[in-house]
């Protein structure tokens, strides 16, 4: 079964008599044969037919169903909601100017991390005393 006759069955409809016949037609060609189907709820269904090589008959084994789980395709549900953004290189930009701290405009700390203290929280606490 080609690949084009795969894509034609419908999603969510496994037939599993069409894809067995027409494995037992394309034996004589081939030792084993897989056929993907998606389905509408982007699950994968595997169906695998192993070919015996014996020369008594030309039967076939009985076929095993695997489901695959595309993990790109799954929604995230829990959690805040993120989007994707593809970069180019509009987005990047360089780095020429280094962060400075908002209070004394000194590089290597920040406003939080300021040595020379934070004037709000000095400003509530005086407030406090009086």
């Amino acid at each position: 079964m080609g690949l084009k006759q795969a894509k034609q069955l419908e999603a969510g409809h496994v037939h599993v008599e069409k894809i067995r016949d027409a494995m037992k037609e394309n034996a004589q060609r081939a030792r084993s044969m897989n056929a993907e189907l998606h389905s509408q709820y982007l699950e994968t269904f595997q169906v695998t037919e192993y070919i015996s090589l014996s020369r008594g008959s030309r039967h076939v084994q009985l076929h095993a169903f695997k489901m695959l789980l595309d993990r790109s395709l799954r929604r995230r549900v829990k959690g805040r909601p993120t989007t994707m953004r593809i970069w180019n290189d509009i987005d990047i930009r360089e780095q020429v100017n280094p962060k400075r701290c908002t209070i004394c405009r000194t590089v290597g700390h920040n406003r939080s991390k300021c040595p020379h203290g934070n004037v709000y929280t000095s400003q509530s606490s005086q407030s406090e005393r009086n």
